[in-house]
Formats: structure tokens, C-alpha cells, sequence
């Protein structure tokens, strides 16, 4: 019976049962065809006629991790084999075939546009800096500016409140939410009333457009005066005058009083004259159907928080700025209005509009560490024609918008992408910002980057800053590209940092650093009172100053260190000069500080003092953008390394989680060692510097470093004796050094940190100063 009914089952499965293989597969099962797998078989036979067993996942994996401890006990008894016999590597183990291990495409290659493993080993921190509060955060990243990583910064120069009238200093605040809808009159009249003369404010607005809308000009000065001046102080009451008309004008004042002067006057006057700015555009709905110059005025507003550097206006800005982004793209100015036949002059206006507009947003972004919030795939806006060029294609306000096309926004897109690039992507970019971007020669600086003679005195003030402004923006880019690979080639290989795989990152970020300071120079001593006013040429100034600082105080003996502290030292005799800047005077003390230990540095390493450079990793890693938490409550930078639950300690009440140290991996320093033969070692030689090659690299940059490495080779070798050099002498290659550097360093860095040797205690130095400073001063490259 049992018999029977087995066989009974197995007639019925053969005739209407498929195997569960053929059923995933979607095949029509003809008995011909094994499944492989017993145990999905309906039959309980196990056949292997043509059959591949796939195996799951986790055997696969089991498997691959048995095959290579099994592959690496063979490569290692293989080596010790070979060591026996000779000096040699075995061909089996060349770099090439061990490769092959390596997880990833063939040839242990990781996928196109992503970053070696061992390139990306320590960069992948590079997140940037959340500060924390009991009221709030911010996150800057890695491109943003020096000073908001200064301690103090956020509280700045008390300016005291501005005499505004209480109702219109609440109603400033109420934008862009529609603050009033009676008294609306009442209003207007008010701000009409405080507002100067004809006079007086066409006075400003001349100066503004002179001294401070030549970098950004959304509207030009003739329809400033048709649709804003005239109707505000000629209007018969036919048209009454808008909020935004109003706004437009009090940012105006604004912008041109606080181009007029540094003083406190000043600065208090033009915030008058923004506050007033703010409740004019409070006044009026102008987030629904919102004219053209409602987006001039919102536009003033972020260009007044770029130029003050106050923390309340640049967290103000981050708001306008979002709001100022949807009103344009709400206006429809992403597209271009020859697809709506509009006529030609408000094409141009709307062009105009728009590409300012996406210039400001970059540099706002690149100021702040921000990735650029819109793409240029959803735009076919064209490029605008500029009266103030004549038309000219290659005119100042037509290039700034193509290069900022061009390369700003690739530029952003590749510095804030989650997944970085490869090494040898960011050598191409740079190979292609370094051919490409070209400008007329008409914007080119006489006795800079052209040869001619001196530019003449009659030339207009706004045409020299345009100028010094385009030579300087390409150098900033390269420096901010280039910046975590020189901050790990200074970390990993000191006094070897000509000689790493890095080499080219190092030779940029100084190469650009040293012609940001000389452009800095140039345009101080031709235009000091309006250089003072352009904020980025003193940011990103003291970003190229530290940078040059830190290459000395890692690489005392290379051969370029030298040229990096006579240049180091024109920065902070500028930087002395121009004190009552605030942006200034808040980076002064850091700068005038690391002067003096790069000078310590250099001046022990010369004259035999200085047996060991010591480990940068920990000063370097704000340098090198690590990812960092920083509570303001307990006013402490906490290195963020990776989010294990053990590593987390409880800092304060209203503190967030600190965690770890950090991962990046660090090598110890080479000791520099003295020549063999001398008593008293000397500058090392600058044979030793000189990479193999410089692969996939520009060829400007290898034929920098060696012009540069001949030059320092002569500094060095006229460089007087440690016998023979007296403090407070110059010496031959025109550094001077502070006599009592010796004595004042050493008390103002403190105890030395634990695990200095007896040799550099014995020298005084330590690097106390030195991390404290580049923790406070965060991403500085």
C-alpha cells in the first residue's frame, strides 16, 4: 500500500510539479534539465549533468576570506624563500601581481572617479566643522574662510544698536514674511523721512558704484537712477513708490557708506541704513509675483553681510540667500525669455539678474563650505550683455560670469562631493583651471602677470581691483583644490615633502600661496584705501600666510622655506598696517604668532639646534579639514573620527557627543640628520629634494619647483654660519631674525606636550602654541 501511494506521488509529480530552480528561472521545467540542489528538488534526486552551484553570499565570502589568508601564508613563506637566496624581490610578489588582491575591478583598481584606497586613507574625514551651541549650530566646510574659525569671532566689535525707530527695527526683522498690511503709507513716509537729501544720497550711491558694485553689478547705475532714485525723491504720487524701490535705494547708502571708511561712524551709519533696508522689503508681498527689484534688494542685503563679517549678518545671509534663490527661479529666470519673446532690453535685465545671481551664490558658498544648491543642467539662460563693458565679450562683468561658469561651480561641485575623486582627477582639473582659465589682456596687471610698464595713475580704482581680483581668484581655487593633500604630505613625510607622492599638492598650494600675497601687495600699495575693502583679498590672504607658515614649521630644512618666510613676513607687515580692518585684526594675533614659530623653527633647524621636526598630525588635522564637533558651551574642538558608542564621553550640560581621536594615519618624521663630516650641521642639500617626476601633474609646476629649488639652494648656501649669526641680523637671503624669539617663544607655548624627546625640550620649542592655534583658526587651507 505505502509502496502504492510512493509511487502514485512521484507519477503525479512528474506530470504536474516543476522544480523550484525552474520557477525562479521562469523556465518551462522538461525533466531534462537537473536543478542541481537537492533540496529543491520535488523529486529528492541529485543531479550534476551540466549544472553550476551557485553559492549564497556568505559562503562566497567565507570562502574568499580562507583563499587569501591561504594566498598570503604562501607570498610570506615565498618572500622568506627568496631572502635566503637572494637580494632580490621574487617575481611573483612585484607590486603589479599583489595588486591583484586588492578588492575592485582588475588590476585592484577602484571604480572611475572614486579614490584609491590608500588615497582616500585619511581624507575621508574631510567633512568639515559643526559648531554647537545651546542656541543653535553651524557647519562650515571645507572652503570656508579663516575668521569664523577664530575664537571671538562671533562676538566681534560691539557696535551698539543702531538708532533706528523701535517699530521699524521690529518690523526688520519680519521679512520675508509679510509684516504689515495697514499703515502701510505711514510707514513709507517714515523711512522717506530718514533717509538723507538728493544730494547727499547721490553722493553714496556714486561712491558705490565706483568703490563696491564693481565685482557685483545686478543693475547698472542708470536704472538705479530711472526706476529707484528719481521716483523716490522726484515721484508726483502717479506711481506710488514700492518697499522694494525703497530697500533697494537704503542698501545702496548702506553699501556705499560702509565703502567709504573703517571708522566706527561708518559702521554704525551703514547699519542704519540696512536696517532700514530690511523693513522696507517687510512692507510689501514680495514673495508673491515678485518684481525685478525686489531680487536687487535681497541681493544688497547678501552683498552687505559678505563685507561686514558680522556672525548675525552672515547667518542672516544664509536665509536671504535661500529666498533670494526662489524668487528667481519662481520668476522663471533659469530659462532664457527669448523662449518667451520678450523684448530685448528686459532680456538682458532678466540675464543680468539671474547670472549675478548665480555668481554671488557661488562665492557664497565657497565661503562658507556650502556644495552649490542648484545645477546648471536645468539652466539655458545666456550670458547678458553689459553696458559697462561697451559689449565687449571679454570685458570685466562678462568674463567673471564665464570663468565663474566654467570653474567656480565644478570647481564646488568637486570640493564638497561626498565621494572624493581620485588624485590623479584632481591633477587633471588643475592642469585644465591652469590652461583654460585665460582672461583679455586688458584685465591683466601690469608688472605681474604681464610684462609692461606700471599701470598708469589715471587708471579708475574699479578697474585695478578687477584686475588684482581675476588674478587672485585662480589661486584661490587651486589653493582650496590642492589643500588636503598638502596638509597630508607635510603630516606624513616633513623634512621629505618634495619627495612624496603628494609633491605636486605641495608645490600648488605654495606656488599660489606666494602669488596671492604678491597680488595682495601689489594692489595694497597702488589702492590701499580700496583694497582694504574687498573682503577676500584679506581672508584668503591669511589663509595663503598660514599655509606658508606651516610648510616652514613642518619642512624647516627644504629649500623653499626660506622664500616662504620672507614672504610670510610682507603678509603680517601688511596685515600690521591695515589693524582697524576688523577682518584683520581678527587674524593678526594668529598670523603674527606663527611668524614667530616658523622663525623659531627655521632658526634651530639652520643652525643645528633642532635634531627633530616632531609629529604634526595632531596640529595639522584642522589644516587638513578633519571632520570636527565643536561645543561653544564648553569651548572645546573635538576631533570627530568615527562613531564607535565607546569612544563617546559626556563633555557639559548641553553638549552633544564628544568622540574619538582621530584616525588619519600619521608616519613619525624623519629626524634630519647632520652631514657626515661636519660638527655643526647646515642647511641640507637640495639635490635630495628634487622629485623623480611629476606624473599626470602640469608642467608649469615641475618647472616651478625646479627654478625654486635653484634659488634656495643659493639662499641656503649663503646662509651665515650658526657660529657666525648674531640674533637681530639679517641674514643673506634677507630674513630677519627676532632676537627674542628664544626667550619669548617658549613661555607663551607652554609645558611640552608628552613624548618630546630631551633634545627638543632642551631647545625650548614645543607645539603647544602650534595645535591650539590651528585647532582655533579649524580649516585654513
Amino acid at each position: 500500500m505505502s509502496s502504492f501511494t510512493t509511487d502514485g506521488v512521484r507519477r503525479r509529480n512528474r506530470k504536474i510539479v516543476s522544480c523550484q530552480e525552474c520557477r525562479r528561472l521562469k523556465l518551462k521545467c522538461d525533466r531534462e534539465v537537473p536543478c542541481g540542489l537537492q533540496s529543491i528538488c520535488p523529486n529528492g534526486t541529485f543531479l550534476t549533468k551540466n549544472r553550476v552551484v551557485v553559492l549564497s553570499d556568505k559562503d562566497i565570502h567565507d570562502r574568499n576570506e580562507q583563499l587569501s589568508t591561504r594566498v598570503q601564508q604562501l607570498e610570506d613563506a615565498l618572500a622568506r624563500l627568496q631572502s635566503t637566496v637572494s637580494s632580490e624581490p621574487h617575481p611573483l610578489l612585484s607590486d603589479e601581481l599583489l595588486s591583484l588582491k586588492s578588492i575592485g575591478p582588475a588590476g585592484g583598481h577602484s571604480p572611475e572617479g572614486q579614490e584609491d584606497g590608500d588615497e582616500a586613507e585619511g581624507l575621508l574625514e574631510d567633512l568639515g566643522t559643526l559648531h554647537i551651541s545651546h542656541d543653535g549650530g553651524n557647519f562650515y566646510g571645507s572652503t570656508a574662510l579663516s575668521e569664523l574659525f577664530i575664537p571671538g569671532h562671533e562676538d566681534g566689535e560691539e557696535l551698539g544698536t543702531p538708532e533706528v525707530p523701535v517699530n521699524l527695527l521690529v518690523l526688520s526683522t519680519q521679512f520675508p514674511f509679510y509684516g504689515v498690511q495697514d499703515a502701510n503709507d505711514f510707514l513709507k513716509l517714515q523711512i522717506r523721512q530718514l533717509l538723507p537729501p538728493l544730494a547727499e544720497s547721490w553722493r553714496i550711491a556714486a561712491h558705490y558704484f565706483e568703490r563696491t558694485a564693481w565685482l557685483y553689478r545686478p543693475f547698472p547705475q542708470s536704472e538705479f537712477v530711472e526706476e529707484v532714485l528719481t521716483p523716490i525723491y522726484k515721484g508726483k504720487g502717479s506711481h506710488p513708490v514700492s518697499g522694494a524701490q525703497l530697500s533697494v535705494l537704503c542698501i545702496v547708502l548702506a553699501l556705499g557708506t560702509h565703502s567709504e571708511g573703517d571708522s566706527l561712524m561708518h559702521i554704525r551709519q551703514a547699519s542704519f541704513y540696512q536696517q532700514l533696508s530690511k523693513a522696507s522689503l517687510a512692507l510689501d508681498n514680495v514673495l508673491s509675483d515678485p518684481p525685478l527689484v525686489a531680487l536687487w534688494a535681497v541681493f544688497g542685503l547678501c552683498c552687505y553681510a559678505q563685507i561686514s563679517g558680522q556672525r548675525s549678518d552672515l547667518s542672516e545671509c544664509s536665509m536671504y540667500r535661500g529666498v533670494l534663490l526662489r524668487m528667481a527661479f519662481g520668476m522663471g529666470l533659469h530659462r532664457d525669455p527669448s523662449n518667451f519673446k520678450l523684448s530685448e532690453m528686459e532680456s538682458q535685465r532678466r540675464r543680468r539678474t539671474w547670472w549675478e545671481i548665480h555668481l554671488l551664490d557661488s562665492w557664497l558658498n565657497f565661503g562658507l563650505g556650502l556644495p552649490p544648491p542648484m545645477s546648471l543642467a536645468f539652466v539655458d539662460t545666456k550670458l547678458p550683455v553689459y553696458p559697462e563693458d561697451d559689449g565687449d565679450p571679454q570685458g570685466w562683468h562678462h568674463s567673471k560670469i564665464d570663468l565663474g561658469v566654467r570653474f567656480l561651480q565644478p570647481f564646488l561641485e568637486k570640493v564638497n562631493a561626498i565621494n572624493k575623486p581620485k588624485y590623479s582627477a584632481i591633477l587633471e582639473f588643475d592642469s585644465f583651471i591652469r590652461t583654460h582659465f585665460v582672461y583679455p589682456l586688458s584685465l591683466k596687471i601690469p608688472g605681474i602677470d604681464v610684462e609692461s610698464s606700471p599701470q598708469s595713475a589715471n587708471t579708475p580704482v574699479s578697474t585695478t581691483m578687477q584686475k588684482h581680483a581675476l588674478y587672485m581668484v585662480k589661486d584661490i581655487m587651486l589653493v582650496y583644490l590642492h589643500r588636503r593633500y598638502f596638509a597630508r604630505a607635510i603630516q606624513e613625510h616633513g623634512q621629505k615633502i618634495l619627495e612624496c607622492k603628494h609633491t605636486p599638492s605641495v608645490v600648488a598650494v605654495y606656488r599660489s600661496a606666494c602669488a596671492i600675497l604678491r597680488c595682495l601687495h601689489h594692489a595694497y600699495s597702488i589702492e590701499r584705501q580700496a583694497t582694504s575693502r574687498v573682503y577676500f583679498f584679506w581672508s584668503h590672504g591669511g589663509t595663503a600666510a598660514i599655509a606658508l607658515a606651516a610648510f616652514v614649521v613642518s619642512a624647516p630644512g627644504s629649500p623653499l622655506a626660506i622664500r616662504a618666510l620672507s614672504e610670510l613676513d610682507q603678509a603680517c607687515q601688511i596685515f600690521e598696517q591695515e589693524q582697524r580692518n576688523r577682518r584683520v585684526s581678527r587674524l593678526l594675533p594668529t598670523l603674527l604668532r606663527l611668524r614667530q614659530t616658523a622663525h623659531h623653527t627655521y632658526f634651530l633647524h639652520a643652525t643645528g639646534q633642532l635634531s627633530e621636526t616632531g609629529e604634526h598630525a595632531k596640529e595639522l588635522t584642522a589644516l587638513a579639514g578633519e571632520s570636527r564637533l565643536v561645543c561653544k558651551a564648553a569651548q572645546v574642538h573635538i576631533p570627530v573620527a568615527s562613531l564607535h558608542k565607546e569612544d563617546c564621553v559626556r563633555i557639559e550640560e548641553g553638549c552633544i557627543l564628544a568622540i574619538g581621536d582621530s584616525n588619519v594615519p600619521s608616519q613619525p618624521i624623519p629626524a634630519s640628520t647632520p652631514p657626515s663630516g661636519e660638527e655643526q650641521p647646515g642647511p641640507p642639500s637640495a639635490t635630495a629634494q628634487v622629485p623623480v617626476q611629476f606624473e599626470g601633474a602640469h608642467p608649469s609646476l615641475y618647472d616651478f619647483l625646479q627654478q625654486s629649488l635653484s634659488e634656495g639652494s643659493q639662499n641656503n648656501a649663503a646662509y651665515t654660519a650658526p657660529g657666525a649669526f648674531m640674533p637681530g641680523e639679517s641674514t643673506s637671503a634677507g630674513t630677519r631674525f627676532d632676537p627674542e624669539l628664544l626667550q619669548s617663544i617658549p613661555e607663551a607655548n607652554g609645558p611640552m606636550p608628552s613624548g618630546s624627546d630631551a633634545t627638543s625640550a632642551q631647545a625650548g620649542f614645543s607645539y603647544t602654541e602650534w595645535d591650539t592655534l590651528m585647532r582655533d583658526l579649524g580649516i585654513s587651507l
